[in-house]
């Protein structure tokens, strides 16, 4: 996908009701409505899953050529149920079996470019490795000894190189040649000699290169890199084109990669908001029960709660026919009270063939 890659994490939370069933009617007032904030949350985390996937979903399609992705557009709802990650993977694919072998081949080639020696022999060694993973990310591999030996023609040429530095080089044991030691040796070799040269005559090192215009055989060194220059024009074309679809999915994959961050950001903020509350409701909770006990300490004329005990049993409803907490002209059974009934409450005579209602006085 491109020099930063990066894994896009996002799991589908699971399927859920408007509702949290676990919750019934016998629930403690202060419990239920715990249970029903926590719901309300997941719920939420649903809806901004669906909404940061539709955003990723529309990102892609309209920054890529739409016979890229046309298979997976269905007649009716577009792209509706697709997900961002089965676009991209869909996409990498279709451009990678886009490349043919002689397209392969140039891509291959541009590990052949000349060192612009204007800049540090680091620097060269910088451009190509970034070459060498962007053919990596196209299942196209450049081996170590490729790059030892694309890179040992350019120190050929450049005259700020010894020929005992590269006796040096040749003259180490075959497993110590390895691209690192050649990256080590040769970059300490070129910081050696453009620090000695800007010593003695009070100019940059490269600057000593001009003096191959007087060697006897700067005409066929001209020649030489004028055919290198020839080849990579002719193939600059092919080259472009297969860059510009690589450019196509590494902008995409940077804004998706930014747009991934801000929405892990605000899941931090909504988690931490979350905990405030949830610590806030349990505050209230235990409040509302000290202040029940305290109400049953009081009725008892200064004896204490006592009597707690008891008032909280449950006791059998004349009107429901339940055993439960409330009071009988608090049960919601009554029309009286058909105000208080919450979403979703059910009669318990519902269904019957001969049912009992209670007084409806």
């Amino acid at each position: 996908m491109g020099d930063d890659d990066f894994e896009l994490e996002l799991y589908k939370p699971e399927d859920m009701e408007a509702y949290d069933p676990e919750i019934d009617e016998d629930m403690e007032d202060h419990e239920r409505r715990i249970r029903e904030a926590k719901w309300t949350t997941k719920l939420a985390d649903v809806s901004k899953y669906q909404g940061v996937c539709e955003v990723l979903v529309n990102l892609i399609v309209g920054a890529v050529d739409q016979h890229y992705i046309k298979e997976l557009e269905d007649e009716y709802t577009g792209f509706d149920d697709c997900m961002p990650r089965e676009l991209l993977e869909h996409i990498t694919r279709k451009v990678k079996k886009t490349l043919t072998a002689t397209e392969r081949a140039k891509m291959k080639k541009e590990i052949h470019f000349d060192w612009d020696q204007t800049l540090d022999f680091a620097s060269y060694i910088v451009e190509l490795e970034k070459i060498r993973r962007r053919l990596s990310n196209w299942n196209i591999a450049i081996s170590d000894e490729d790059m030892i030996d694309v890179a040992i023609e350019q120190v050929n040429q450049a005259a700020i190189f010894t020929r005992e530095h590269k006796k040096i080089w040749d003259r180490m044991d075959m497993e110590d040649r390895t691209w690192d030691e050649f990256k080590t040796h040769f970059t300490d070799c070129y910081d050696e000699e453009a620090n000695y040269e800007e010593e003695t005559t009070g100019r940059g090192g490269l600057q000593g290169i001009n003096a191959i215009e007087d060697d006897a055989d700067s005409t066929e060194m001209a020649d030489y890199l004028y055919n290198l220059q020839q080849a990579a024009t002719n193939n600059t074309e092919s080259i472009q084109q297969v860059n510009t679809k690589l450019s196509v999915v590494e902008e995409l994959t940077a804004r998706i990669k930014s747009l991934t961050e801000t929405v892990a950001q605000q899941q931090k903020t909504i988690n931490s908001q979350q905990h405030t509350i949830s610590t806030q409701q349990n505050t209230i909770a235990k409040l509302a029960g000290q202040n029940g006990g305290a109400g049953g300490g009081g009725a008892a004329g200064g004896g204490g709660n006592t009597n707690n005990n008891e008032r909280r049993k449950k006791k059998k409803c004349k009107n429901c026919g339940k055993m439960v907490m409330h009071k009988a002209e608090d049960c919601l059974e009554l029309p009286a009270n058909e105000a208080k009934r919450f979403d979703g409450w059910k009669s318990v005579f519902e269904g019957m063939v001969n049912p009992h209602y209670p007084n409806k006085n």
